[in-house]
């Protein structure tokens, strides 16, 4: 089977990163992207509008943006509608991956590298780069090595070698050979993600600054030769095409939803690993005096870099998560940091399964907000026989789910029936629900609904004749989330039981001797 790694365009031209699970390889391969949009037919079609499935659609294709924005261009003058406008990078995923089984490895590199700056001149630069590069750090996954590009050789490389059998050492007598041969290793191995903490703004612009420096063809970062660089912070965040640059510390703050008083790799590592990161080296004055003074332990500590690296990444598992939820949305691994991209595009392709079209852009807003859920003052003081219970995922199973609330499902006000638009006067147009929250107002809301077969949402109707996209949705991921949990629960019990064996033998082993 043929899954993408990535989907993207250079100048206007489109590529794909595929893995041949079968061959066990990735290529790189050039399409002919689709601009598609669609229109309203009077013939029966399997596709729809998502919000009036009455309204039939027919595809219209065409070969490029500019044949597509023409044509959009004469429907609105005639004031005819448009739907259902989407990049043709998630065009090519939704059609041809979306939905797919995925079960394979992407190749990872965990980097770090090391610049060291002379005696009084400060921490090296990114923007500037004007520190050689001593040591390249990486860790395969695939591989399951550390390979060390370094300019200097050991001292003792046998003692080294002894304690870190699984590390490939190799030696280069200048800075240039050292980047060459790091290109080269790229195009060799292809890594598919390559992620440093604070890489975004230490590692991948200093490599790509530093490469520029030395005056040498920077562009075989990138396996087709192409770097764009975006500004973010002050800083230019280079983009090395054809394979994704993920900071680890971006993505660490991104799905751990938890807040650390320091994002320092050594603290962090104290955190989730509980022990430090870093070989001590406090006998020296700086880490340049550390790389000068005592070289082979300057290695090591190069080396534990990358080994913590890949430790949290396996305890937390952030490069799988990522490729998870891309693959589950049907995105690129680096859209996952957005919020209202990856959900728009995993909503597009769901409703698409469906054949219902979203609209092209913002005409289709409603004309009436619909209001955030009800909150109640507190009454306050002392009060006896209280109750209080958490309702499993209360949001998500009672709201969207028992109310069927979705785009398709909403009934705009102008299609209300002349009994359900007295009942949203009557009831909706004062947010202040306390006013309606007894048994009286309760019955009469519930037997209309019951009549028209819709639900009484916060400030809106939902029909009830069939389950909308979002609340099946959030079924699927409750579900997924409720035998996952169960899995965990199970594992961990596995895992107890087996812990208290092993201890259980070593005391009788021990009793024995």
């Amino acid at each position: 089977m043929e899954i993408y790694e990535k989907v993207f365009s250079i100048k206007n031209k489109y590529f794909e990163r595929v893995f041949d699970t079968e061959e066990n390889k990735v290529f790189f391969r050039p399409f002919s992207p689709i601009f598609e949009c669609y229109i309203p037919t009077n013939k029966e079609s399997k596709y729809k509008f998502i919000l009036d499935q009455n309204i039939n659609l027919e595809k219209k294709e065409f070969k490029t943006n500019k044949d597509l924005k023409n044509f959009i261009f004469s429907q609105e003058t005639l004031q005819r509608n448009v739907y259902g406008i989407l990049d043709p990078i998630y065009n090519r995923i939704k059609n041809k991956y979306f939905g797919l089984n995925i079960s394979f490895k992407s190749r990872i590199w965990y980097l770090d590298i090391e610049a060291t700056a002379p005696e009084g001149e400060g921490f090296p630069e990114p923007k500037e780069a004007k520190f050689p590069v001593n040591t390249i750090q990486i860790y395969d996954n695939i591989l399951n090595k550390k390979i060390i590009l370094m300019t200097k050789s050991l001292n003792n490389p046998k003692l080294f070698y002894k304690k870190h059998p699984e590390v490939i050492l190799k030696i280069f007598n200048s800075e240039k050979k050292l980047f060459l041969a790091f290109f080269t290793l790229i195009e060799k191995l292809n890594p598919c993600i390559i992620t440093a903490w604070n890489g975004d703004f230490f590692d991948f612009p200093y490599l790509t600054n530093r490469a520029k420096n030395l005056g040498l063809n920077y562009r075989r970062l990138s396996p087709l030769k192409h770097i764009e660089e975006k500004e973010i912070r002050g800083e230019m965040i280079p983009t090395w095409e054809g394979l994704y640059l993920i900071d680890m510390m971006r993505a660490y703050k991104k799905f751990t939803y938890v807040a650390r008083s320091s994002y320092s790799l050594d603290s962090i590592a104290q955190i989730e690993l509980n022990e430090m990161k870093k070989v001590e080296y406090q006998e020296y004055k700086s880490i340049s005096e550390f790389f000068n003074k005592n070289y082979d332990k300057f290695i090591e500590y190069a080396v534990r870099d990358i080994e913590i690296l890949y430790e949290l990444d396996q305890k937390l598992n952030l490069m799988e998560l990522i490729r998870s939820l891309a693959y589950m949305m049907g995105i690129n691994y680096n859209d996952t940091f957005g919020t209202v991209k990856p959900w728009g595009i995993f909503l597009t392709n769901i409703a698409f399964k469906k054949g219902l079209i979203l609209p092209k852009d913002e005409k289709h807003k409603l004309k009436n907000s619909i209001s955030g859920g009800y909150v109640a003052e507190p009454q306050k003081g002392l009060h006896e026989w209280e109750i209080s219970f958490d309702a499993n995922s209360l949001y998500p199973l009672l709201g969207m789910q028992a109310h069927n609330m979705s785009p398709e499902t909403y009934i705009p006000e102008e299609k209300l029936s002349k009994e359900l638009l007295e009942i949203r006067n009557k009831y909706q147009r004062d947010e202040d629900e306390s006013k309606f929250l007894n048994e009286e107002v309760l019955d009469e809301i519930s037997k209309v609904c019951k009549k028209n077969n819709v639900s009484f949402g916060t400030n809106g109707f939902f029909k009830n004749d069939k389950i909308g996209i979002i609340p099946e949705i959030v079924k699927d991921t409750y579900n997924t989330r409720k035998e996952t949990k169960q899995k965990m629960l199970k594992y961990k019990t596995f895992k107890s039981r087996i812990e208290q064996e092993l201890k259980e033998r070593k005391e009788k082993i021990k009793n024995e001797n």
